[in-house]
């Protein structure tokens, strides 16, 4: 059932900001299979970050290991970890095979410029409200305009230009990832935007800031691009530098620039927060050392929603910092578990008793989160990240498992409800989500009476097959979720044969053209965002022992990718 991890083709992706990437030897073919399964899983998310290899327990590395040490009857504590991580290698030749040469995709008309970035205001702008939009429209407008000397001073303003091609990649690949089409378009733009980018750097930290911050936007959709680890970082610095996270340093800026800076930071803090509970690193900017004030919402109502979203990302950081880091978890007693964990909960319920009503769903298509299951989606996924085992509460009692179980089954009915919707987007951190579930479940599988305890067997097989059907659907756009899906489909298939004798044998998916073996490795380093190590050793093979009655075989390499995403 092993099967060999081919060395993925070198795609033809190019970049503005290239970075070196040291020799190192491929370790795949000297892994353990035992160990493959937490290697996999953080390979997964390792693409996040091309330099550094560090992967804390916040990534759901350790799960992922504890799902494997309970599946292999190994014992968990001899697993190769630091400090509750794990320390991963990349291999610079596994790259990212279908990423699209700048120079394939044409640049957009004036017509479908404008329907980009009216898609960006919708979706992107109120996710993270970077930019003066009023200003930004106003120089779009004279672009468009005949005056021939208002379209040369902006064609000479490098950091309007940057901002205007940036715009269009983001809103190009983010339309894309909803509706599986093409991303040449925003390749191309992004491919323009970087000719402008060393230029913009020169203009001074705030206009620095701000682009950094465009970029980091465009590699949530788009792999192709500067590392987001170190973007994140060094556009924290920036931000601390200029004094954002203190009001009392905003006040001498008039009301209207001190709003805008505020949406600058408080988009920022989200995006850390995203990056830094996708890798289960630490924060870059900490609560404790922030007083500034959220941004306004009057007269924007939009921003009400950014805001709510905000709230959510700073629950995700605080389930970071206390639940999943190492210090703090080694001297806890039970009662501070016990505290830690329903205070955080009622946090969550709490913010999700607070939606903003009513959400206008209709009137912004493939808008994912202006819908209800979206809001009720990322609830799901902070529960199971609250309540799996984790370094705080290694083994948590049968109740915290029962909700661990119940939640993950609910992401997977809200993610298909997205994708009937038309409105789920088939990017990375989504795909990471949407097998972080599936891997929930079978780790539900593996505990004693857990059919009685937590759900029925009828129940999660087919949960299991939500996941399946929708890990198929990501494959489209991302091959390597291909993986995924044979990983998923082989747990069905065990299942069935376990529990349900009628069930046909389900189909794997075995595409003999497609040119490397996928494995969990692979897809999790994919999965971290970087730019030149997309995904290292595509998910590592393991060992499928739970499923050795298999008729067929399957690829095993994906078990170690169980990362909560938003």
């Amino acid at each position: 059932m092993k099967r060999k991890v081919e060395e993925l083709e070198k795609g033809k992706s190019s970049t503005a900001l290239p970075v070196d990437m040291p020799d190192t030897p491929d370790q795949s073919s000297t892994k353990s299979d035992e160990g493959g399964i937490a290697k996999d899983f953080g390979s997964l998310t390792i693409s996040a970050s091309s330099e550094g290899h560090y992967l804390g327990p916040g990534s759901g590395i350790s799960f992922a290991q504890l799902t494997q040490a309970i599946m292999f009857q190994k014992d968990f504590e001899k697993e190769k970890t630091i400090a509750g991580g794990l320390m991963l290698h990349t291999n610079p030749a596994l790259m990212l095979d279908n990423a699209s040469n700048p120079e394939d995709g044409p640049l957009p008309s004036a017509k479908r410029a404008a329907e980009v970035v009216e898609f960006y205001w919708c979706h992107s702008h109120t996710l993270y409200p970077i930019l003066d939009k009023d200003h930004f429209m106003e120089c779009l407008d004279k672009m468009f305009s005949l005056d021939d000397e208002d379209v040369m001073g902006l064609h000479n303003d490098s950091v309007w230009m940057f901002k205007l091609y940036m715009v269009l990649a983001i809103g190009s690949t983010a339309m894309a990832s909803i509706t599986i089409s093409s991303e040449n378009e925003a390749v191309a733009c992004w491919s323009k935007a970087m000719t402008y980018f060393n230029d913009t750097l020169s203009k001074g930290n705030i206009a620095a800031l701000e682009c950094l911050l465009l970029l980091v936007s465009y590699s949530f959709f788009n792999r192709l691009g500067p590392d987001t680890w170190y973007l994140v970082g060094i556009a924290s610095r920036l931000a601390l530098g200029l004094g954002w996270h203190s009001e009392k340093s905003l006040e001498a800026f008039p009301p209207e620039q001190r709003e805008r800076y505020k949406r600058v930071f408080w988009s920022l803090y989200m995006m850390d927060r995203v990056v830094s509970t996708t890798l289960g690193r630490p924060l870059a900017i900490r609560d404790q050392d922030i007083d500034t004030n959220y941004f306004s919402v009057v007269g924007q109502p939009y921003l009400e929603v950014t805001l709510h979203i905000l709230k959510l990302r700073q629950i995700a950081g605080q389930i970071l910092e206390n639940v999943y880091t190492i210090k703090t978890a080694s001297s806890a007693t039970d009662q501070t578990r016990h505290s830690t964990v329903n205070h955080l909960h009622h946090q969550l319920v709490e913010w999700r008793r607070t939606m903003p009503f009513p959400l206008n769903e209709s009137q912004f298509s493939l808008v994912p989160h202006l819908t209800t299951a979206w809001f009720d989606l990322n609830y799901y996924n902070l529960v199971i990240m609250l309540f799996r085992p984790s370094p705080l509460w290694p083994m948590p009692p049968q109740e915290n498992i029962r909700l661990v179980a119940d939640a993950a089954a609910m992401a997977l009915q809200q993610f298909s409800n997205l994708c009937r919707q038309q409105k789920l987007s088939f990017n990375w951190l989504n795909l990471i989500s949407v097998f972080t579930a599936g891997l929930t479940l079978v780790f539900i599988t593996t505990q004693p009476d857990w059919q009685t305890n937590y759900l029925p067997a009828r129940e999660v097989i087919n949960d299991l097959k939500v996941c399946r059907d929708l890990l198929t659907k990501f494959a489209q756009r991302l091959p390597p979720a291909k993986a995924c899906v044979n990983v998923i489909t082989g747990s069905v298939h065990d299942l069935c044969s376990k529990h349900d004798s009628n069930e046909p044998s389900p189909i794997m998916q075995n595409d003999e053209n497609a040119n490397p073996t996928y494995s969990v490795d692979s897809v999790l380093q994919m999965f971290s965002m970087s730019n030149d190590r997309y995904y290292e050793e595509l998910m590592a093979q393991i060992d499928p022992s739970f499923m050795a009655d298999t008729p067929f075989e399957i690829d095993t390499t994906f078990w170690d990718a169980n990362i909560y995403t938003l």
